[in-house]
This record gives C-alpha cells, structure tokens and sequence, in this order.
C-alpha cells in the first residue's frame, strides 16, 4: 500500500534516499546488537554501511551536527 502511494506521488525509493545520503557523505551505522538479534549479516546491508554497538553510536552521535537513531 505505501509502495503505491509513494509510486503515485513521484517519491524517491528508499534505496534512491540512502544512495544520496551516501553520495552526500551521511554515515549509515547499523547496530550490531539487532543485527546479532535478528539474525542479520554484514552481507545483508548495503555497501559503506558501518557497524557498531549503542556505545559506539552515542560516542560517535556526541560529535555530529545531526543523527538519527531509528
């Protein structure tokens, strides 16, 4: 049902949206503690995306103008 709405209103792909961020250099960190939850593997994520614990995040996300945590 999004897929349409989205379709419908000419809105970028999610993978269009992460392609810019990364041309724009925006750092994508996937937390490894999920990713060991659900069962999730390097090989699973796009390429360029970096990995870390919540530690590591938050050490990171204290020096950056903006982050997001989703």
């Amino acid at each position: 049902l999004m897929k349409a709405k989205f379709d419908g209103k000419h809105v970028a792909t999610i993978r269009e949206l992460l392609e810019s961020a990364q041309e724009l250099g925006v750092r994508l960190i996937a937390c490894q503690m999920t990713m060991d939850v659900f069962g999730y593997g390097p090989d699973d994520f796009l390429d360029g995306v970096e990995f870390a614990g919540a530690a590591a995040f938050l050490a990171e996300a204290r020096q950056a103008h903006v982050t997001l945590f989703v």
